[in-house]
């Protein structure tokens, strides 16, 4: 018997009147017509040597993967702040940080600042002091209230009776310049400028 013969013959079973007929005959009818159709319809069904590889290759990353993706997942989510978070805070992604809408400074949680009313302008927390300020050019003098100019304080005399920078425009903070301006990095003396457009 050939190769390709018992193939067939594991592939599709003989037909029960055909196989009489090749044990009357004393032989095996290895081309059996109906076999053949048979075994012609299974193979066509099975998918391609190309699909075969997509599929074998999908589940073999799968299986790569999805280890490295929950074991990441479970990292992401033990990870835990070295020591205990105070003053307020809250440990989020392994960093103690301050509940919104809360802002640290110093570390400390503070309450957003408020700005004055008549203006509708909001005032901004000095990274040194951890005050509320304003910042030069913001309000007029009659206008600050009880919060401070974030660098020289309010001359209602002056020309411009407004919260104003430090003489020679001179900062140590974006807070202690006007509007649109920032304290650029550097050694200091350092002067406001404007923030590129």
């Amino acid at each position: 018997m050939s190769r390709f013969d018992a193939m067939l013959r594991a592939l599709v079973p003989e037909h029960p009147t055909h196989r009489a007929a090749g044990a009357a005959a004393g032989r095996s009818l290895a081309l059996d017509p109906i076999r053949f159709d048979a075994l012609s319809r299974r193979l066509g069904r099975l998918p391609s040597r190309r699909r075969l590889v997509q599929t074998a290759g999908g589940l073999l990353l799968a299986g790569v993967l999805s280890p490295a993706a929950s074991l990441s997942a479970r990292k992401r989510k033990k990870k835990r702040c070295r020591a205990p978070c105070t003053s307020g805070m809250v440990c989020k992604r392994g960093k103690c940080v301050c509940p919104a809408p809360q802002e640290a400074c110093g570390g400390q949680c503070y309450d957003p600042c408020e700005g004055l009313p008549a203006s509708g302008q909001t005032a901004a927390r000095h990274p040194v002091t951890c005050k509320c300020c304003l910042r030069p050019g913001s309000y007029n003098c009659d206008q600050t209230g009880s919060l401070p100019c974030c660098a020289q304080a309010c001359d209602p005399l002056a020309a411009t009776p407004t919260c104003q920078e430090f003489v020679d425009s001179r900062c140590h903070e974006d807070v202690e310049c006007f509007p649109r301006q920032y304290c650029p990095p550097g050694i200091d003396p350092r002067a406001c400028a404007d923030i590129p457009a």
